[in-house]
């Protein structure tokens, strides 16, 4: 159990602070408990689906994840307000951690506009959190580009004592997997 909880810090240290991203932890999103659709409609019958809702007072994102070994106690919701996207007031990403013999993460993201419309970027799965691993993350450019990336770590020589490890944490490989454009008002 340490050792999850563990790599679970480490995972959410890694991803707030790898890339610079300014991401914090919500205080106005927040994410409802899992609600299986068989116990709602008789005609959905998939046992490992379940519908989870980000809520606000202004609005209720539906998304569907996988729940058969979902921990509700170690997903959450971080955003980076005023991002330098044109038209974007915020970027929302959910977090929603899978822990069985090993732990694994589903990461989703939305762009929020001005206007209150949200609209989703693709769903990066990271697998077992262990450094040296291939990671991905999307990076939020100020030109209007999002790009993916694909990167590895390892753990430093040098002490940090700001670091769940207690050790630096350095990027040993990185490669942009893909590009998107944000023409301010799609993801081309």
């Amino acid at each position: 159990m340490k050792r999850i909880i563990l790599i679970i810090v480490l995972n959410f240290f890694f991803q707030m602070n790898v890339f610079g991203q300014d991401f914090v932890k919500s205080k106005k999103i927040t994410l409802s408990k899992a609600i299986n659709p068989s116990h709602q409609d008789n005609k959905e019958r998939d046992v490992y689906k379940a519908i989870v809702f980000l809520e606000n007072s202004n609005n209720k994102i539906k998304f569907t994840i996988n729940t058969d070994t979902f921990s509700e106690e170690y997903s959450y919701v971080e955003e980076i307000e005023k991002p330098y996207l044109k038209n974007v007031k915020k970027i929302v990403k959910v977090n929603i951690e899978h822990c069985a013999c090993y732990c694994n993460a589903d990461i989703y993201y939305w762009l929020v506009m001005s206007n209150n419309k949200w609209i989703e970027l693709p769903k990066i799965e990271k697998n077992d959190y262990e450094i040296g691993n291939l990671y991905h993350e999307y990076s939020f450019k100020e030109e209007g580009k999002i790009e993916l990336l694909e990167f590895r770590e390892k753990m430093g020589d040098k002490r940090d004592e700001n670091t769940p490890s207690g050790f630096e944490i350095e990027r040993i490989y990185e490669k942009k997997i893909k590009n998107f454009i944000w023409n301010g008002k799609d993801v081309e």
